[in-house]
């Protein structure tokens, strides 16, 4: 597999960075990004979340979430405050 070893001053610009880092060529396209590792601090607050009792929803599940808030807001006009209340029955289980 081919690879590119990076210098000493490209890996402290990514693990510093604490965020996503953009790679780019000499003409300024975007060729890559590079997510640096999780932190200590990082890893021990996703075990604190997973070992919660907070309810959790799959990808699958938010995605009908967001479907049924759009369709109501485009088919009734809600308000913010109307899509904070669709959202909370559909959380509970109750349809849209």
């Amino acid at each position: 597999m081919p690879h590119i070893v990076l210098n000493e001053e490209q890996l402290r610009v990514i693990f510093q960075s604490g965020e996503v880092v953009e790679v780019r060529d000499p003409e300024g396209n975007v060729l890559a990004h590079i997510h640096p590792r999780l932190s200590q601090a990082e890893i021990d607050e996703i075990k604190r979340r997973l070992a919660s009792n907070q309810r959790r929803f799959t990808s699958q599940q938010v995605r009908a979430h967001f479907q049924a808030l759009e369709e109501a807001i485009n088919r009734d006009g809600l308000d913010e405050a109307q899509a904070m209340a669709l959202l909370k029955r559909l959380q509970a289980g109750e349809k849209g």
